[in-house]
């Protein structure tokens, strides 16, 4: 049991030690006014509203977890049965099929 609470502990303390001395030594820029204006050189920002479909970025983060889940899977099972590896690949594949055809339906 201490030895669980002190395999968190001492990597908890160590980040938390590099954290409060990177804060410490690192390069700290003095206030001026402006640095905090809304634009770069000064002028106020265009009243243009920005039309980002937040959904799309979902579809990416969807697509992401499925590859990275499958390249986990891929990498653990070269010593597996083949039939071990099939079966982990066709839900990968199911679910790649159902988001391409929600994101055609949708309009994406």
């Amino acid at each position: 049991m201490i030895d669980m609470i002190l395999s968190i502990a001492i990597p908890l303390l160590f980040a938390l030690a590099i954290y409060w001395i990177g804060g410490r030594i690192s390069a700290k820029g003095s206030a001026n006014p402006g640095k905090v204006k809304p634009y770069a050189c000064g002028e106020d920002l265009p009243g243009v509203k920005s039309n980002l479909d937040i959904t799309r970025f979902y579809v990416y983060l969807v697509y992401f977890m499925i590859f990275d889940i499958l390249g986990v899977i891929l990498s653990l099972a070269f010593t597996a049965n083949p039939i071990y590896i099939a079966l982990f690949i066709a839900p990968t594949i199911a679910a790649l099929l159902f988001i391409a055809i929600r994101v055609e339906d949708v309009g994406g």
